[in-house]
């Protein structure tokens, strides 16, 4: 597969180029999409991007499920930023190999040429450099530690909560407005087993969610989405009892 090009960057593209869905089913709702948005500026509605984002319409036709959607989606940020770093390293290739070198008779010309060799300078007789006095290491202030988060199975009895906190910057390093955070996606496992238990909770303010009673070892993990439905990557949740 290629990696690059706006065709392959479209998140309904990329879920017909994987064989998730059909042309059939990727027409009819981007059809579906063009009639709302049509509707919006018909009755002067301010648009929704939830409601006119692809791969809700997707989901919402029941033509994939949100963890397709949520797969697919961070597939193609991984492939923008493969075609971005193609694009970055192209001028430094190309400087590498030379830039192409010459052909025929002016490549000729180009290696026969003599060279002059240049006049030889004299020898500036150095000036001594003052000798600064060190600057004094200021004392480093303590920096307090963090909550630790545990990483792996936590073993749990009884009644679990769930704590993180509001991310405010996303994962290529641009601000976050708590506006634009559509919620968050917590999940989690008995150790050993093969699959997890998802748990969606609405809402960017939202900072804690109670799981039930849990007897055993577990692992918990937490991932945020905004408004578009981009996820970020999970990450271990802090775990409270009781």
């Amino acid at each position: 597969m290629q990696i690059g090009g706006r065709q392959n960057a479209r998140i309904g593209d990329l879920l017909v180029e994987r064989g998730v869905i059909s042309h059939k089913q990727l027409k009819q709702a981007i059809k579906l999409q063009r009639a709302r948005r049509e509707q919006d500026i018909q009755f002067n509605i301010a648009p929704d991007p939830k409601r006119h984002a692809l791969g809700a319409i997707l989901v919402e036709l029941g033509y994939i499920s949100r963890w397709q959607l949520r797969r697919n989606l961070n597939w193609q940020m991984v492939m923008r930023k493969a075609a971005m770093v193609m694009v970055l390293a192209s001028p430094i290739m190309n400087t590498a190999c030379g830039g192409g070198g010459g052909s025929g008779e002016s490549g000729k010309s180009a290696i026969v040429q003599p060279v002059t060799s240049p006049t030889a300078s004299p020898t500036p007789t150095p000036t001594p450099t003052p000798t600064n006095s060190p600057t004094p290491t200021p004392t480093p202030e303590p920096t307090p530690e963090p909550t630790p988060v545990p990483e792996g199975p936590v073993s749990v009895s009884g009644p679990v909560t769930v704590n993180w906190n509001t991310p405010t910057l996303r994962e290529n390093g641009d601000p976050l407005d708590l506006s634009e955070l559509g919620g968050y996606e917590v999940r989690y496992r008995e150790e050993g087993a093969p699959d997890f238990t998802y748990v969606v909770v609405e809402g960017g303010w939202e900072t804690s969610k109670y799981i039930g009673d849990l007897y055993g070892s577990y692992e918990f993990e937490v991932a945020a989405y905004d408004n578009n439905g981009l996820y970020s990557q999970f990450v271990p949740g802090r775990v409270n009892e009781g």
